[in-house]
């Protein structure tokens, strides 16, 4: 049932946020910055990307999110589809890393309603359907805390069971330094 639950929820973000992806048809918002700096990236002319300058624009903000951008502006083209669709798959793939926060954390109907709210959250839908950075942003701080928990999980269940073998996956998942 928790595959299930969590296959409803995420095809279920993913058709509210693939619906007419390339509408608008042109930039919204700071798409004008971020899209034009991916394509920037793969090496496309200032012309070919609309750019007023050789450079990127908003160099002060990080370069993954721009890659990450970029990679759909290279497999679909630099459009409203191409620069978007990335920021939709993250947007789609953290309902279902909020699933499985939830269920972590509160068993599998708090995972249903976890993924329900990331799901049909406004701000996250219209964040999925923008090329703008702070989807791919939301989506690593939530795959880091679920590094989080399921490494405390681990080490509860390693004390329960009396052993004490050091195993650094999850935390380096997370982002966080061992503690000994």
């Amino acid at each position: 049932l928790d595959w299930l639950l969590l296959a409803v929820l995420t095809i279920g973000g993913g058709v509210i946020r693939f619906v007419r992806l390339s509408f608008p048809k042109g930039y919204v918002f700071d798409e004008v910055y971020y899209a034009k700096d991916a394509c920037l990236y793969l090496a496309h002319g200032m012309h070919f990307c609309a750019s007023p300058g050789v450079t990127e624009q908003s160099y002060v903000h990080p370069e993954l999110g721009k890659w990450i951008i970029a990679v759909g502006e290279a497999i679909w083209g630099y459009n409203s589809f191409g620069w978007r669709i990335m920021a939709c798959v993250f947007g789609t793939a953290l309902v279902a890393v909020m699933f499985l926060i939830g269920r972590k954390l509160f068993g599998r109907w708090g995972g249903a309603i976890a993924g329900l709210l990331g799901a049909t959250d406004f701000l996250l839908v219209v964040q999925s359907r923008t090329s703008m950075l702070d989807i791919f942003l939301a989506f690593f701080v939530a795959v880091g805390f679920l590094s989080v928990i399921s490494d405390h999980q681990r080490v509860l269940r390693l004390r329960a069971a009396g052993e004490g073998k050091l195993d650094l996956r999850w935390r380096i998942a997370a982002g966080r330094a061992p503690k000994r």
